[in-house]
């Protein structure tokens, strides 16, 4: 199809547009990470990694790989990819990596709370791997409504504020399904994409016993996760945000974030 050109015949010089910009970032959720280790092992031989429900009783998932003078970089490389290959295997994980040279991580993904799967190397694995051991990804981190989040400089997140010109955007509230607006219960399952505000107004919290008047600058503490009108009390400029509103408590701050002084 052509886009052909349009002219608004309402625009006109003076008209206010819409203010409002957000943008999404990632959450993701907890999962159960198992390492298996070749350790270093050249034995010729089937190596095969069995997964079982939580129970230890129900076998799940099964793949091997049968060796002849391989390294045991290539064995690990060799089973990750039969892994890979079986169904059985793809309907329980998100990902399966040799990691340092000679060890496979096996990321586990249905649900937040399949933390719990067994998996085990058969007895007739030649000797030299170690047993799978288990451990759980960081995830779902509980994120406050109100507060600043900027970039990590490694394409995530952090909750700890120090630069607007690297700042995403103010957390606000987005209903249940993304993140409980009380904090004490568990978010939602799954990876959950959310938005910041990058620009626009909202209403924040104030610190105890400041009062903010419209036109001041804005400020934000991190650790206390407050704002104010001034860098008392470790709050740190947000540059390009002002107060709208006159008060304590909770007040209304317009941030226009990415920004610089």
């Amino acid at each position: 199809m052509v886009q052909l050109s349009y002219d608004n015949p309402s625009s006109r010089a003076g008209t206010v547009q819409n203010r409002i910009r957000t943008m999404s970032l990632r959450n993701t959720r907890t999962a159960q990470v198992v390492n298996w280790d070749i350790n270093g092992g050249v034995t010729d031989g089937t190596y095969t990694i069995e997964c079982y429900d939580p129970t230890g009783v129900y076998l799940l998932a099964t793949a091997s790989y049968v060796a002849s003078s391989k390294t045991a970089a290539q064995i690990a490389a060799s089973v990750a990819a039969a892994v890979l290959a079986s169904s059985t295997w793809r309907g329980l994980i998100t990902a399966c990596a040799v990691v340092n040279t000679d060890q496979l991580d096996i990321t586990f993904g249905l649900n937040a709370n399949d933390l719990d799967y067994v998996v085990r190397k058969t007895s007739a694995t030649p000797a030299g791997p170690t047993d799978p051991t288990t451990s759980t990804s960081a995830g779902l981190t509980r994120v406050a409504v109100g507060i600043i989040l900027q970039s990590d400089t490694s394409g995530g997140w952090t909750t700890t504020y120090t630069d607007a010109a690297i700042a995403y955007g103010v957390t606000f509230y987005q209903g249940p399904s993304m993140q409980p607006e009380d904090l004490s219960l568990a978010p939602s399952v799954g990876d959950a994409d959310f938005a910041v505000l990058a620009c626009g107004s909202i209403d924040v919290a104030i610190a105890s016993g400041v009062t903010v008047d419209k036109g001041d600058k804005a400020y934000f503490n991190p650790s206390a996760k407050t704002w104010s009108n001034a860098s008392s009390g470790s709050h740190v400029l947000v540059e390009g945000a002002l107060w709208q509103t006159t008060g304590t408590t909770v007040q209304t701050v317009y941030v226009n974030l990415p920004s610089e002084t």
